[in-house]
């Protein structure tokens, strides 16, 4: 009876040891299913490196015939060969860089740590990039500060004395080819000398200006400082001037010519000028219209006004 029963155990410990070869081999057999299960819906595998190891250890398998293996200890072997001693993670579905062995410093880790040293460089760049930005912007700002408060006191100053540094600056910087002026520039300092010195040193000005510079802008400057005098002859002289050489197209030159005549108190041309200026189709600016409507104002004419 004893015989019998260690019999019965002795069956049915290799019936069981059976099943879990059987199983053991089953799970052999179906490795690249639990490979592909690192596949994404679409089928694709997650990265190359996952690919080639499935590619891998399928090749290796036929070689050495072990399909159908029974024996648990083929399995292991195969797959330190092919992962380095790093299979783990296959096995368990854990996916690539884990082992059994708890997590471990692997090849994948390795780059992975590359990587967020180089991003960590990169940021560090960027970082002194913008500290030094940061720190140009504070002189530049700075510089500007001291810049206005230079520009304000000498706002302060007489007029006279501004435009005696001014000039002074402009005549150095010709001298030293230190900076081109503009016209623009050259319309505006025109107009300064002929507030400070008076049309004949305006004119001075610009008659010693290159030809390239003797534009609509310093033309009309020089206008300007006519009005400003009320020199009516040299002011229609230097109209016909303008307009032979095509530089009356804009308002300037006619509002110049309309303030002229309501200083001298010839009001009744303003209105000649007006039309003048919509017979060119020059269309009049505001200030057009405010000298016209203060023309109407000294004739206590309501309804030219309107």
């Amino acid at each position: 009876m004893e015989s019998c029963c260690v019999h019965v155990e002795s069956v049915r410990t290799s019936s069981t040891t059976t099943q879990k070869r059987e199983k053991l081999g089953n799970d052999f057999t179906i490795l690249s299913s639990y490979l592909r299960a690192h596949r994404k819906k679409d089928g694709a595998y997650p990265n190359n490196y996952t690919q080639e190891k499935c590619a891998a250890v399928e090749s290796d398998f036929h070689k050495k015939n072990l399909q159908h293996s029974k024996e648990a200890t083929d399995l292991p072997p195969i797959l330190d060969e092919v992962f380095g001693h790093n299979h783990g993670g296959f096995e368990r579905g854990m996916g690539e860089g884990w082992s059994r062995r708890s997590h471990q410093y692997t090849p994948s880790s390795e780059a992975k740590v590359d990587a967020l040293s180089e991003q960590l460089v990169a940021s560090s760049a960027k970082i002194d990039a913008l500290s030094t930005q940061a720190r140009m912007q504070e002189q530049l700002q700075t510089q500007l500060q001291e810049h206005m408060q230079r520009f304000i006191a000498m706002m302060k100053t007489p007029l006279v004395a501004f435009d005696s540094s001014f000039s002074q600056a402009t005549e150095w910087m010709f001298s030293k080819d230190v900076y081109q002026i503009t016209p623009s520039e050259h319309a505006l300092r025109l107009d300064l000398v002929g507030k400070v010195h008076g049309s004949e040193s305006a004119e001075t000005y610009f008659n010693d200006l290159e030809e390239k510079d003797k534009n609509e802008k310093t033309h009309g400057a020089l206008l300007n400082c006519y009005a400003r005098d009320k020199l009516t002859d040299k002011i229609l002289f230097h109209m016909k001037m303008m307009k032979k050489s095509g530089f009356a197209s804009t308002t300037v030159p006619y509002d110049n010519l309309m303030y002229l005549y309501s200083n001298i108190g010839q009001y009744e041309k303003v209105p000649e000028v007006l039309a003048e200026m919509k017979i060119n189709q020059i269309v009049p600016c505001n200030f057009s219209y405010r000298i016209c409507i203060n023309f109407y104002s000294e004739r206590s004419d309501i309804e030219g006004m309107e």
